[in-house]
């Protein structure tokens, strides 16, 4: 084992060199630098860790760059064995066998010296045989030498010249050095109809037939468009950014439009594109290596890509489908773009599984949602950006959906003669029913001005009837998720709403409904940016009889004018926060809160004084350990990503 001393007045803290290696490795080689207790050893994945192991010894931090440099030599095939496969004697050889363990300790302990430059530390050989034959130490000292004089004229390995630029820039910041950064590999697949079905009100783009009749009836996919939305974020990083992707309207036509260096790894043989293109592009993108893919679409392209991707490939869907269950979102198209432009920024991002939900789309156009759980994808724990699995489920107090009702009719009458534009959903159903009239419960009706119902309207039908007669829209938000525009409501198209104005859109939710969002704002995502930052702002919610709150619409993508608390004020703020819970939240609240309370104090406590940015060291500590708690199945999956979303609620407030 080498040995290293400072020769310059640098913390070197052992916590912070295991972050620098996790973010810098783990999402593309499922590999962690683990500290250790005794011997170092390289440990593959098995059954029981799913991740590759870099065990240094004794948390010594020249134990474990020594570790790293053998690490960053190893080839694909023997990184799946035990100590990558090599013979290795006990201290105690005799001289032939110490030639022997020199003669393989050249290359590593050069990159480890290149190392120790790079961060500031005086690099001292290693011969490892403190009670056998040493050899000749001097003349292994010089090929050492000579080696990192050959890697400093012809280049590093390519993980340890990444590593060792990640070095300089943690270390020397304001040095000469310029660090030569990778290009961030984006994996990109776009769904090209997705959601075709939602405008001209068939519920879904499941299967050519269907396809081929919104085609008819005038349908324009949008995918691509809300792909483009979501890549105008990463304009500013194009020198640093590298799009892998299929061809066509799978991603080569987006990607090429915005002038990315776009490399196509995959071509489709259908005129339509089928799930069978999905997973075969997906496919192509793991065997190529990705950094993160994107992808385009709704439940059923979320339900394709899960059946191919291994759980250490983070994934993150541009919502472009009709109806969205899935927690594998973001919130928006350009939330998707925010996060991976956080990726590419180097940002500590943590990530964590997601469920991913698809419906009976059969039984979905019959007024019946069924949706089951298909698996789990890995996420960037962006959670202000990431969307909540659509929570489902009827309000329980009926009283209150019937004060609701009964306001909506006294408003009918106030605002008459008006045509009522009802959206979708559970809550305007009852409104419906309460009125006397049938309902779409997953479409969009009209109870016209003389009280004639439309059902089942299309936008194109919508557009004239809003243009020629004064109307009001009725809408609900998604339980869980917060969206108003965008999902299950597309018929509801920005040229209808746009012709409707704020001021005639009418919100109504249960205060229970608006409670499980835990402090989110309502979400527009309606395809049109500009018409979605119309809408930002506060907007009255009716949640009784003649009971209204002020509710906040839209998403902020910046936190520049948000004051930074130090770690030690957002501590102070989330324990006030959590004591307030105590004293007037609900006893599931009361449970969540004590249940979250106890993981984030074990985390605060395992924070490194060390650490370069305390609050992403607590995010990163606290996301694992409740990841490793969901894992053993402490709690179900609702009451988890009720924990999930009071950490984010917390994250985005203080």
């Amino acid at each position: 084992m080498s040995t290293s001393k400072s020769i310059a007045p640098i913390s070197h803290s052992v916590d912070r060199l295991i972050e620098l290696f996790n973010h810098t490795f783990y999402s593309r080689f499922n590999t962690r630098l683990i500290r250790g207790t005794d011997e170092p050893i390289y440990l593959p994945a098995n059954d029981l860790v799913a991740y590759h192991q870099v065990v240094f010894a004794h948390g010594y931090f020249s134990s474990a760059l020594h570790e790293i440099s053998h690490w960053c030599i190893a080839g694909e095939e023997r990184r799946l064995l035990t100590d990558y496969g090599y013979w290795y004697a006990p201290d105690g050889r005799d001289e032939e066998q110490q030639r022997q363990f020199q003669s393989v300790e050249v290359l590593p302990q050069a990159i480890e010296w290149a190392f120790c430059l790079a961060c500031g530390l005086e690099f001292t050989i290693s011969s490892d045989n403190l009670t056998g034959n040493k050899a000749d130490e001097l003349a292994f000292k010089s090929k050492v030498a000579n080696k990192l004089a050959q890697l400093l004229a012809e280049g590093y390995p390519q993980r340890a010249e990444e590593f060792i630029q990640v070095l300089k820039t943690e270390y020397y910041p304001e040095s000469v050095y310029q660090p030569i950064s990778r290009q961030f590999v984006l994996g990109l697949v776009i769904n090209p109809y997705a959601g075709i079905g939602g405008a001209v009100a068939l519920k879904g783009s499941d299967g050519a037939d269907v396809r081929a009749q919104a085609l008819a009836q005038g349908a324009i996919p949008l995918a691509n468009q809300k792909t483009t939305t979501a890549l105008q974020e990463l304009l500013a990083y194009q020198s640093q950014l590298v799009i892998k992707t299929a061809s066509g309207q799978m991603g080569e036509d987006c990607a090429k439009a915005l002038d990315f260096a776009t490399q196509v790894v995959y071509t489709h043989p259908h005129a339509q594109t089928e799930a069978s293109d999905t997973q075969a592009a997906v496919q192509a993108l793991l065997a190529q290596g990705v950094d993160c893919i994107l992808f385009a679409g709704g439940d059923g392209t979320a339900r394709n890509i899960c059946d191919v991707v291994p759980a250490h490939i983070p994934v993150l869907g541009v919502p472009a489908g009709c109806k969205i269950h899935s927690g594998v979102y973001a919130i928006t198209p350009r939330a998707a773009g925010c996060v991976i432009a956080d990726m590419i920024d180097g940002k500590l991002v943590s990530v964590q599984e997601a469920e991913v939900r698809d419906i009976d789309e059969a039984a979905f156009r019959q007024g019946k949602v069924i949706a089951k759980h298909f698996g789990e994808l890995t996420v960037p724990a962006q959670l202000q950006y990431v969307q909540s699995v659509k929570m489902g489920g009827k309000e329980s107090d009926e009283m209150v959906l019937a004060d609701l009702a009964a306001y909506i009719g006294e408003l009918r009458d106030e605002y008459a003669p008006c045509n009522w534009i009802m959206g979708s959903g559970s809550t305007i159903n009852f409104i419906m029913q309460e009125l006397g009239f049938s309902n779409t419960l997953l479409g969009v009706d009209v109870i016209l001005s003389n009280g004639e119902l439309k059902q089942d309207m299309r936008a194109d039908e919508l557009l004239p009837l809003s243009q020629n007669t004064p109307s009001k829209l009725l809408i609900t938000l998604i339980g869980g998720q917060g969206h108003i525009f965008g999902r299950g409501n597309q018929q509801l198209s920005p040229e209808v709403i746009r012709t409707l104005g704020k001021d005639n859109i009418i919100v109504v939710a249960t205060k229970t409904k608006l409670q499980q969002l835990q402090g989110q704002p309502l979400i527009c995502d309606t395809g049109d940016t500009q018409l979605d930052a119309s809408l930002d702002g506060l907007i009255e919610v009716i949640t009784g009889y003649n009971d209204k709150v002020l509710y906040p619409i839209g998403v902020s993508y910046s936190q520049g004018s948000k004051k930074k608390l130090s770690f030690a004020e957002f501590i102070d703020a989330v324990e006030q926060d959590l004591d307030n819970i105590v004293v007037n939240g609900s006893d599931d609240e009361l449970f969540i809160s004590s249940y979250f309370h106890g993981h984030f104090s074990l985390a605060v406590s395992m924070v490194s004084d060390t650490s370069q940015d305390l609050l992403s060291s607590l995010d990163e500590i606290l996301t694992q350990n409740l990841t490793d708690a969901f894992t053993n199945q402490e709690l179900d999956k609702p009451d988890q990503q009720k924990i999930w979303n009071l950490w984010q609620r917390l994250r985005n407030t203080y």
